[in-house]
C-alpha cells in the first residue's frame, strides 16, 4: 500500500529534545532535592508525564502529586526551549516527502504547552499541520490512540501511515496502531529494544531509509 503520510514522535524524533527534557526533569526535582539514578532516568525516555510521574512516586517516598510535579516539569522546560534544535537528518527526510507529496503528522506524547513550545522553538508552527498531543488523547503512548486519531484527521486509514520514532515506547503504539513503523534511534540506544516489527534506521542518515520505502510501496 502507498506511503501517504509520515507521522513524527516529536520529541527525541523531529526536535533533538530529549536533553532538554532530561535537564528540565532535573531541574524539577532538585526543588525537591532528588537526584534520579541514570537508569531512572532512561526509564522515563519517551514516556508521558502521567507514566513518568507513576515511576518516580514510586521511587520516591513521598514524592509530590501529578499536578506538582506536572507544573514544575513545564516551567523547567519552557525555560529551556532554547537549546532545541531539529534533529540532524529531518530537514533532509522533511524535502523528501515535500518533493514526493507525503503528508506529515506531529503525534506526541507531550503535553500541548510542550508540543507548542517545541515547534515554534524550531520554527515549524505552520498553519494546518496536524498535530497531536498528550492531552488530545484519553491514553499516551503505548496506547495506539494517538497515532489513529492523527490518521482520522488526515482522513487516511493506518496502513497508510508511516511513524518515524525513536522510543520503544513509541513505536509499540505505532504497531499497535497497524502502522508501518521506522524505529530511528539515536546512537547509544539499543535496536533490540524496539519491537520485532519496526524496521530500524540509520541514526544520521532516516532520509535513506524512507526513500527505499517510498519507492517500494509507492507515495500518492
Amino acid at each position: 500500500m502507498p506511503v501517504k503520510a509520515v507521522l513524527w514522535d516529536l520529541d527525541g524524533t523531529f526536535v533533538d529534545s530529549e536533553p532538554t527534557h532530561n535537564r528540565a526533569l532535573l531541574d524539577a526535582l532538585a526543588a525537591w532535592s532528588i537526584r534520579p539514578s541514570e537508569a531512572l532516568q532512561r526509564k522515563v525516555v519517551g514516556t508521558s508525564m502521567e507514566a513518568t510521574h507513576a515511576v518516580l512516586a514510586e521511587a520516591y517516598a513521598g514524592f509530590p502529586d501529578l499536578g506538582r510535579f506536572v507544573d514544575a516539569k513545564l516551567k523547567a522546560y519552557v525555560a529551556r526551549v532554547g537549546e532545541l534544535r531539529l534533529r540532524r537528518g529531518v530537514a533532509d527526510a522533511e524535502g523528501l516527502l515535500e518533493a514526493r507529496g507525503v503528508s506529515r503528522a506531529i503525534v506526541s506524547n507531550s503535553d500541548r504547552i510542550i508540543v507548542d513550545a517545541n515547534l515554534a522553538a524550531v520554527g515549524k508552527s505552520i498553519p494546518g499541520l496536524i498535530t497531536i498531543s498528550r492531552n488530545d488523547v484519553r491514553k499516551g503512548k503505548p496506547d495506539p490512540g494517538p497515532y489513529l486519531r492523527a490518521a482520522y484527521l488526515l482522513h487516511l486509514s493506518p496502513p497508510d501511515c508511516v511513524v518515524v520514532e525513536d522510543s520503544p515506547v513509541g513505536a509499540a503504539a505505532g504497531v499497535a496502531a497497524g502502522m508501518k513503523v521506522v524505529a530511528w534511534p539515536e546512537h547509544g540506544s539499543d535496536p533490540l529494544a524496539f519491537p520485532p516489527e519496526a524496521q530500524i534506521a540509520d541514526p544520521v542518515d532516516l532520509r535513506a531509509t524512507l526513500a527505499a520505502l517510498i519507492d517500494a510501496t509507492g507515495a500518492v
